[in-house]
């Protein structure tokens, strides 16, 4: 879809989403066959199965769940935003970013020198 108000990204990968953390200043990627999606692309709602907070280990620990556009970061979160909300933003530079999956981990992860 991606169109221009849209605050996740669709990757050349089906059911692979970007969005943009404020939390850890980068973008995380989420993969739709384990976690579920509402189909709004300017307000997502993404559940994972298990109903658990979707966690993400990079060099901070980002753990949070997205309801109606709204990034709700579990006190767990080693950032300024941990135990807080915020709207999630759109971006115009998706283009930048590209999805890899690491070999070892099985991880979706954000390859920014594409």
């Amino acid at each position: 879809m991606n169109e221009e108000n849209d605050v996740i990204h669709t990757t050349s990968n089906e059911g692979e989403f970007l969005f943009w953390c404020s939390g850890c200043n980068e973008v995380h990627a989420i993969n739709t066959s384990s976690h579920g999606f509402n189909g709004d692309y300017r307000k997502p709602t993404f559940k994972l199965l298990s109903g658990m907070p979707f966690t993400v280990i990079k060099d901070w620990h980002c753990c949070f769940k997205i309801v109606d556009g709204i990034i709700h970061y579990m006190p767990q979160s080693k950032h300024i935003l941990s135990g807080h909300a915020t709207e999630m933003r759109e971006r115009k530079d998706w283009e930048s970013f590209s999805i890899v999956r690491n070999p070892i981990s099985g991880n979706l992860e954000v390859d920014y020198e594409k």
